[in-house]
C-alpha cells in the first residue's frame, strides 16, 4: 500500500507528465519524463516557504547554507544579513520577520555581534535603541 506522499508525488509526476505531453508532442518518452520531473522540481522551489533567496549564501558564507531554516535560524539570518548584506537582504529580513522581530532580535544579540556602524543604521531603519 502506497503512503499518502508517495500517491501525492505519483500524481504531480501523472499531471506534470501530460502537460509536457501536449506542450512537447515531438519528445522521447525519456525525455518528456526528464522534464516532467523538472517541472516538479521547479514547482516545489516556488511553493516552499522555508527557503532562503540564493542570495542570502554570500551572506551565510560560514554556514551550511542548504541546512538553513528561517524560522529556526532567525537569529544568525538576521545577524549575519545586517552585519553583511545590502539592502536587498534587509528588506526581506524586514519583510519576512517584521520590523518589531528585526529589532527585539538586535536589541538581544550581543553588542559585539553587530558592527557599531551597522548598529546605528539598524537602530534608525528597525526603530530600535542603538
Amino acid at each position: 500500500m502506497l503512503g499518502a506522499a508517495m500517491i501525492s508525488k505519483k500524481s504531480a509526476y501523472v499531471n506534470a507528465f501530460h502537460n509536457v505531453r501536449w506542450c512537447g508532442a515531438h519528445l522521447s518518452l525519456s525525455e518528456r519524463l526528464l522534464f516532467a520531473k523538472i517541472f516538479i522540481m521547479k514547482g516545489h522551489q516556488k511553493v516552499s516557504q522555508d527557503a532562503l533567496p540564493e542570495y542570502f549564501r554570500s551572506v551565510l558564507w560560514a554556514h551550511d547554507f542548504t541546512r538553513m531554516n528561517p524560522e529556526k535560524d532567525r537569529q544568525t539570518i538576521i545577524v549575519q544579513a545586517v552585519n553583511y548584506g545590502d539592502l536587498r537582504h534587509w528588506r526581506w529580513i524586514a519583510k519576512r520577520y517584521g520590523k518589531r522581530v528585526v529589532a527585539s532580535v538586535l536589541a538581544d544579540t550581543r553588542a559585539d555581534s553587530v558592527r557599531s556602524r551597522v548598529r546605528s543604521l539598524a537602530s534608525l531603519l528597525f526603530r530600535m535603541n542603538a
